[in-house]
């Protein structure tokens, strides 16, 4: 049998960060094998992306997802070109901020929404503590809503519930 292979798929934007000097701290071999564990159990790698207007929320983002074993992770600054990702992509998983310039996190979830086949999970992250905005996102068809800033192990629990759902 073929040794199994690590691949990591820079993102189409931000490309700074998705080959910079953070990915030398992960550690290769471990990631390694657990491709190598899902490969031998045929299970798919779960689509993530990632949308934020806040670099320093997409590089943890980024960096906690690898580091958990999720590769397929695209991350994007700008929401118009992260809705052109997901609309020409299935993805498994969208975290997405609801505060952004130009289109919202608001906006992705209806567009989302009006997809009758979009079978994506959807966490939203946000600052956002006006009255009724985690209402409102949950009613859009986000799974979760945290509130900025949060407790990662609590995010990363929540992805392996969307990726546990998906496998249902």
């Amino acid at each position: 049998m073929g040794e199994c292979s690590t691949i990591i798929k820079p993102a189409a934007t931000l490309s700074a960060l998705n080959q910079g000097d953070n990915m030398k701290q992960l550690d290769m071999n471990k990631l390694k094998t657990g491709m190598c564990a899902a490969s031998k159990m045929k299970i798919r790698a779960p689509r993530i992306l990632v949308v934020d207007d806040d670099v320093a929320s997409l590089i943890l983002m980024r960096t906690v997802l690898l580091a958990e074993h999720y590769l397929d992770v695209s991350v994007f600054q700008d929401a118009q070109k992260a809705q052109a990702a997901y609309q020409a992509n299935q993805y498994d998983i969208l975290i997405v901020d609801l505060r952004m310039p130009g289109l919202s996190g608001f906006d992705i979830l209806r567009d989302l929404q009006a997809r009758h086949n979009n079978s994506s999970s959807i966490i939203v992250l946000t600052a956002n503590v006006e009255a009724g905005a985690e209402i409102r996102a949950l009613k859009l068809g986000a799974r979760k809503v945290f509130l900025k800033p949060f407790y990662i192990p609590d995010l990363i629990q929540e992805v392996k519930l969307a990726v546990k759902d998906m496998a249902a």
